[in-house]
């Protein structure tokens, strides 16, 4: 049951809200108040469009609010129970944008918030999707014969997508597609079997099986005699290799043994001669000692004298640096004192301005100041209550503003000439005073000037005093500090004689001690000689012996001929090897033929299976066609029944004539509406009145809605009545009111026919809306 709708901005409606029940709910207005907009705003809600949205008679845009304000944003959000559990569904759209927003509530817990989830969340709830919506269950506005619009050859297609008959005819289309595929592909094989049987295969594997057999019988052969000659090839190899070492080493020794005679040689030479230069020289170990204890003494005492001597450096660039500074700070200390001891003339300007006391005369001008500016503030006063009294004097009439007496035109204009002539007088003076403030006011400004110069020259005199003392002290101390580097350049010339005298020993020593250094590493040098001469001498023996050996086991063998058998055995190996691999590539062959042989073979057996069960599938393909055609037309013929014993029930109470008994729809190559008079059945179209043909639309629309959807029993009727006379109306009203509730749980009519809210038996809602102003919809519940 749907619950409530709420409509913020929705067309003509601001914020309109709709609470519905069980049964009939009625919404009344004149044309242009927003009825059908309510309707569509249920479709939206639920499935995200509408009739006149989905044929684009209208956008999205459109349907939010323009009049009397422009909107950019509309909202629906609708409230519906099911099995006991209850939705909610919110959509709203954004002008330019389309839907922007949407979700959908099960008892207060969010299921989904994308705008196709939500459609699909409600589809699965509802068992319906939209097409069987605008179909069986809303009824848009002068739309209610839908189905005899419908042109003629397509009802069946159209009622079968609604009973969702059309997937069985896409499976038997397929199916039937299918099964010729599978035919026509038997057949194929079939021929390929017949085209490959002629080949002969089994035989053509069984002759190659004999071939490789004999040609693996050959390679056996082969490859034993090849083992041997292999056999001999390492043997002759492992013997040459080794004689080839054998040379290899005698060839060594014999050039070592050359090199050491050569070296012994030229040792026994250099030790002569290296005996014959120290012929006559001796070391002496204590003389040497004692070298190296007055070298290490020297060195200590120049270290200190150097220590010694880069202090005094040091003191004397400090002494130069002081004295550096000192000059520096001297002549500028100089320009500062002629400086300040140019000449000035401020001395004379303030004797001529200030006299010989100029502060007392700046304390008595200022004293003059404060007198006058008492003077000044004093008239002032004085000018303002006179020029308030005249004010005052000038407002009076009879009696005096001050005394309260009688007073005469003749006084009163007296009194203010005469306050006039002081106001103006006070004024004269006050100019006046303020004059001579400026100019006291100026004087005491430029002798507070003259004054503050006179004071700083003052404190500059005193500090050109003290200057020169500070020059005199500085000049003092750079003659000290000349004697002093003095002294220390005598100092510094001093020690650096007695350094080099030092420098000189220390040389001599250090030269008589490498001289005799030299003559140790001479005699040590001779030692390491005839050690090294002793070595090779016993190396030389050693190596002559085996010398002998060697040459006495090559002269056993004949490396010439064993190299020659080695060569002769290379080649037959070479020659059978060859062999081998023919062979090898000839069973290859013949083994790449006999496995395509096999999967012929296989592929032959394999083919003869595919062929008998694609004839088997074929015949159960055509039973299983057969079975879904079948099934469509019982399905057909039960849809008629349930449609054509609602629309009876239902049109013997809403029918208010005899003229047509009863309705039915029945199939002739398409889908007929039909009614029955005396003489027989009689088809809708082009036969029967607008009014008749409205009353059979809606039996219909009814019948269909209980049809396809019984478990929901919903019903929106846009406009039911158009083409209905008043006896049909009357009629129809009844049927609302005392017999809408067996085929129906919840009917939405919407209609401009007041009569229509005598028949609800649910909500009633009245639209009225100022279209001449353009003004929003107002929704009154009756």
């Amino acid at each position: 049951m749907i619950k409530k709708i709420k409509l913020v901005n929705w067309k003509s409606h601001l914020d309109s809200e709709f609470r519905f029940s069980q049964g009939v709910n009625v919404l009344v207005g004149i044309m242009g108040s927003g009825k059908s907009s309510v309707m569509q705003a249920i479709s939206f809600a639920l499935f995200g469009t509408f009739p006149a949205l989905q044929s684009r008679k209208v956008s999205l845009d459109e349907m939010i609010m323009s009049r009397p304000q422009k909107m950019n944003r509309a909202e629906v959000q609708l409230t519906f129970s099911l099995d006991e559990n209850e939705y909610c569904i919110m959509r709203a759209i954004e002008r330019g944008k389309g839907t922007v927003k949407a979700e959908i509530r099960k008892n207060g817990r969010l299921i989904n918030v994308n705008p196709q989830g939500v459609t699909e969340e409600v589809e699965r709830i509802l068992q319906m999707d939209y097409e069987l919506f605008s179909k069986a269950v809303y009824a848009e506005q002068n739309n209610l014969d839908y189905f005899l619009k419908i042109p003629k050859g397509q009802r069946i297609e159209h009622i079968d997508r609604m009973l969702k008959l059309d997937r069985f005819e896409r499976v038997r289309e397929n199916a039937v597609s299918l099964t010729n595929r599978v035919r026509q592909s038997a057949r194929d094989l079939k021929r390929i079997v017949e085209d490959m049987e002629k080949e002969n295969l089994e035989k053509k594997i069984q002759m190659l099986d004999e071939e490789i057999k004999t040609l693996n019988q050959d390679k056996d052969c082969l490859e034993a005699s090849l083992q041997k000659i292999d056999n001999e090839v390492l043997i002759l190899t492992s013997k040459i290799s080794e004689l080839e070492k054998t040379e290899e080493e005698l060839h060594e020794i014999t050039k070592t043994l050359e090199g050491l005679n050569s070296s012994i040689k030229e040792i026994e030479k250099s030790l002569i001669a290296k005996k014959e230069k120290l012929s006559g020289k001796k070391v002496d170990e204590e003389g040497l000692k004692s070298i190296d204890e007055k070298i290490k003494e020297l060195e200590e005492e120049l270290k200190l004298k150097r220590e010694k001597e880069k202090a005094q450096r040091e003191e004397l660039a400090s002494l130069q640096t002081k004295i550096s500074v000192l000059r520096a700070e001297t002549e500028e200390l100089k320009k500062e004192i002629a400086e300040k001891e140019k000449p000035s003339d401020i001395e004379e300007r303030v004797k001529n301005k200030l006299g010989e006391r100029p502060e007392e005369i700046i304390e008595q001008k200022e004293s003059q100041l404060k007198s006058l500016k008492e003077q000044l503030y004093s008239m002032k006063a004085e000018k303002e209550n006179l020029q308030k009294s005249t004010l005052s004097l000038k407002d009076a009439r009879e009696k005096c503003p001050v005394c309260e007496s009688e007073i005469s035109r003749e006084k009163k204009e007296r009194l203010l000439r005469e306050r006039e002539k002081q106001i103006g007088e006070i004024e004269k003076n006050i100019t006046e005073t303020e004059g001579k403030i400026a100019l006291i006011q100026n004087f005491i400004e430029e002798a507070r000037i003259i004054l503050a110069e006179f004071q700083n020259y003052q404190e500059i005199k005193k500090s050109i005093v003290e200057a020169r003392k500070k020059l005199q002290e500085m000049e003092e101390e750079i003659v000290k500090l000349e004697n002093l580097k003095k002294e220390s350049e005598r100092k510094s010339i001093k020690i650096k004689e007695i350094l080099e005298q030092k420098e000189k020993f220390l040389k001599q020593f250090i030269a008589k001690k490498e001289e005799m250094k030299a003559i140790v590493e001479e005699i040590s040098h001779i030692k390491e000689m005839e050690s090294r001469l002793r070595e090779k001498k016993i190396q030389k023996e050693m190596l002559s012996e085996k010398e002998k050996t060697l040459s006495s086991k090559l002269k056993e063998h004949d490396l010439k001929e064993l190299r020659s058998r080695l060569q002769e055995n290379i080649a037959e190996k070479s020659k059978h090897a060859t062999k081998i691999k023919n062979i090898e590539e000839m069973i290859k062959e013949k083994e790449e033929r006999k496995e395509e042989y096999k999967k012929r073979f296989n592929l032959l057996k394999k083919y003869k299976t595919e062929v008998k069960t694609s004839n088997e599938i074929v015949k159960k393909l055509e039973l299983f066609t057969e079975a879904v055609k079948i099934t469509q037309d019982q399905l057909r013929e039960e849809f008629l029944k349930t449609v054509n014993a609602i629309m009876n029930e239902i049109w013997q109470e809403i029918y208010p004539y005899q003229d047509f008994q009863g309705i039915r729809l029945v199939i002739d190559k398409d889908y007929t509406l039909q009614l029955k008079t005396s003489d027989g059945w009689v088809n809708v179209e082009g036969i029967v009145s607008g009014g008749e043909r409205s009353i059979a639309s809606l039996v219909l629309r009814i019948a269909f809605s209980l049809a396809f959807i019984p478990n929901l029993k919903w019903l929106i009727l846009d406009e039911p009545t158009h083409n209905l006379d008043t006896n049909a109306i009357e009629k129809f009203n009844e049927i609302l009111r005392e017999r809408m509730h067996s085929f129906a749980d919840q009917v939405f009519i919407i209609t401009h026919e007041e009569r229509l809210a005598e028949a609800t038996t649910g909500s009633v809602y009245k639209l009225e809306r100022d279209k001449e102003m353009n003004g929003p919809t107002i929704v009154r519940e009756a």
